[in-house]
């Protein structure tokens, strides 16, 4: 497929690596086999026929779709439904899997919401990346004021970009900021591509030190010194420790028969 020739080695190599590790939930595991055998990596394990799609989980859809399309010579499917089942499973490898594997690590929570968007912003089926990226705004609590400190313990992020955050929480509040907002960032979807996770940082975003009781003497020295430090490496030990997704209520609740 044209769509994904320039993505398909990096997206399998991620594959193998999420199916080294061990997973919490089958189904996690079961759809990076269905994105591997999409992908021409061939099917090496087995995996459940189609069952009842849970509304809730739009990886469900993702698990469905891919199972549609690898069998679709044995349906009836108009060009549409071909189209469109080919759609979702670009997006999927493209884009979805990636962003969701990597969803519950906190540290790399407000850059990887940012990529996600720039990606969006940026991707060949304008419909698509539009409406995706019109849903992803409304979501975008990492990205906050308030939250998007958590980046400064992010490998991904650039020293640089770690500087200007300092930078912008060293600057006094104006009080121009109003704490009764929604606690999501505002991104403007057609201007997403050319920001960095600085430009989302203000004086408010120290708070995340003091909620969470992290030792912020580090951040008197430059970025590339930060990892020698041992206030540091504490401060980014808690923040590994942070859980950003709700697999955890979602795995006790599955276990309650009562739920």
């Amino acid at each position: 497929m044209p769509e994904i020739i320039d993505v398909k080695d990096d997206v399998l190599r991620f594959i193998e690596q999420q199916l080294d590790e061990q997973q919490q939930r089958d189904d996690y595991r079961e759809m990076l086999i269905l994105a591997r055998a999409f992908l021409g990596g061939g099917v090496t394990a087995p995996f459940r026929y189609p069952g009842p799609i849970h509304h809730a989980r739009w990886m469900a859809k993702v698990i469905y779709s891919f199972k549609v399309w690898l069998f679709r010579r044995q349906f009836r499917l108009t060009v549409r439904e071909k189209s469109g089942l080919r759609d979702i499973c670009v997006f999927a490898v493209r884009l979805y899997l990636k962003a969701w594997f990597t969803a519950p690590l906190a540290a790399a929570a407000p850059n990887s919401d940012l990529e996600l968007m720039k990606a969006l912003a940026a991707y060949p089926n304008r419909v698509i990346g539009k409406a995706a990226g019109a849903k992803l705004a409304k979501h975008l609590w990492y990205l906050s004021k308030d939250l998007v400190g958590l980046a400064l313990f992010d490998r991904a992020v650039p020293f640089a970009t770690k500087a200007l955050m300092v930078s912008a929480m060293e600057v006094e509040a104006d009080g121009s900021e109003d704490d009764r907002q929604i606690p999501h960032a505002q991104v403007e979807f057609a201007s997403v591509i050319g920001k960095t996770v600085a430009d989302f940082a203000t004086a408010n975003s120290r708070r995340i030190f003091e909620r969470l009781n992290l030792p912020s003497g580090f951040l008197d020295v430059a970025p590339e010194e930060w990892e020698d430090r041992e206030d540091f490496r504490k401060a980014a030990e808690t923040v590994q420790c942070l859980h950003v997704v709700n697999n955890h209520a979602e795995r006790e609740c599955g276990a309650d028969p009562e739920f």
